[in-house]
């Protein structure tokens, strides 16, 4: 018997009372066992789904519990285990849903390419069986089995939330200067227009440009949602930001119920936490987890060139941007890539980077002190006039006015 006899008992209770299904994987991510066994193919669909290898070493990272939450509103965790061979091994605890799962859901999910063929079959299959429980209770599971497993009774701020490491590193970027907003003793509400720019951003799913955006911040603070009580203070805003994340997600084509689901998941966990620094830890990695989840959505419905394309003119936004470049780095002739891009695009290499400079540059206007000059620079334009006039062509209004308009709204 690999685990123990106490635990497994305790494993097949939760399987009699509530239908989880727990996998038993070793330290390199080897399926070992299924309590209880389940149909080969229905676990061969989950074990090559890639959030297996994030939640085992999110877990080998930190040796405590982390919970994921799956395209199909559907939530993971994983334990780590000390065997009774002194083995390093993991229990991955799911599928587990917050609401049920409806077949019209599944349908949407499938016609937009978030669940393949088999995960459509098997969910339509399963929908009836699938365990659904408050996100408390999955938590107070997890943290049963943990403490039996690891004898620590673990405090739920330790319960790691599993984001793709390039989310997760990129969310970290933004969260020292979120603090120092929260610091700030001078509540200005300027910060509608920041708010405005985000939700932009989560709805075309660009995570580049969003992550400069929050590297920026806004000009002011957040709002004073609670003075005498921080904590309540940072869940509140928290809050506050899951909505509106929430609303632009859906408004970016997410499908709906997977939205909500993943919008209580979120609220549920910052309700739990009483640690303002994870609070807002917490906080960045929704919003990007919502973004990448509508730009995975987006990339769905384009070819691979033209998201190779895209994504390196936004990372590359502050340098000057050829056609030749571009071509470089897909590994294309500069010819066939510039026909190609028009062909798709509708429009020539030289007009989106003009574009996507400009979109940039407006960012820049409103959150930044830069002057025309320095921005001009920085974008690579050749000199102010030009990207005066290509500002004007493109918005209708120079920079200057731009900048005053915003100043005044």
């Amino acid at each position: 018997m690999i685990l123990s006899e106490h635990l497994t008992n305790l494993i097949m209770y939760y399987v009699d009372t509530s239908g989880i299904v727990f996998f038993l994987h070793d330290s390199a991510g080897n399926f070992v066992e299924s309590y209880p066994k389940i149909n080969q193919t229905q676990h061969n669909y989950y074990a090559n789904t890639d959030f297996y290898s994030v939640l085992i070493n999110q877990s080998i990272n930190s040796n405590y519990p982390h919970v994921y939450s799956g395209n199909a509103a559907d939530n993971w965790s994983c334990i780590p285990i000390y065997t009774q061979n002194r083995q390093n091994m993991y229990l991955i605890v799911g599928p587990v849903y917050t609401s049920p799962i409806s077949e019209r859901t599944i349908m949407e999910l499938h016609n937009e390419g978030v669940i393949s063929d088999q995960g459509h079959e098997l969910l339509l299959k399963y929908r009836e069986q699938l365990p659904v429980m408050h996100y408390s209770e999955y938590l107070r599971i997890i943290r049963q089995l943990h403490y039996v497993i690891s004898g620590e009774l673990l405090d739920l701020n330790k319960f790691g939330l599993a984001i793709h490491p390039e989310i997760k590193k990129t969310a970290e970027k933004v969260v020292i200067a979120q603090k120092q907003l929260l610091l700030d003793d001078n509540i200005v509400h300027d910060t509608y227009n920041f708010e405005r720019r985000m939700m932009s951003l989560i709805q075309e799913g660009n995570i580049p440009a969003l992550e400069r955006l929050l590297q920026s911040g806004p000009t002011g603070s957040e709002g004073l949602l609670s003075r005498d009580n921080p904590i309540r203070q940072s869940k509140n805003l928290a809050i506050v930001s899951v909505t509106l994340v929430t609303r632009a997600a859906i408004e970016g084509g997410l499908n709906p119920d997977l939205a909500l689901t993943l919008s209580d998941l979120f609220i549920q966990q910052i309700e739990e936490i009483n640690d303002a620094s994870r609070i807002i830890t917490l906080q960045q990695e929704l919003i990007f987890e919502f973004t990448k989840r509508v730009s995975d959505l987006k990339q769905r419905s384009t070819s691979k060139f033209v998201q190779d394309c895209t994504n390196y003119i936004q990372k590359n936004i502050y340098s000057d941007i050829q056609a030749e470049d571009i071509a470089e780095h897909i590994g294309m002739s500069t010819n066939y890539t510039s026909q190609k891009f028009k062909q798709e695009l509708g429009e020539s290499i030289n007009n989106y980077v003009k574009r996507a400079k400009i979109d940039e540059a407006r960012a820049l206007l409103q959150y930044s002190d830069l002057s025309l000059t320095e921005i001009s620079e920085r974008l690579g334009f050749s000199s102010q006039s030009f990207f005066t006039s290509v500002f004007k062509k493109l918005t209708g209004m120079t920079p200057r006015q731009f900048r005053e308009q915003e100043d005044l709204s």
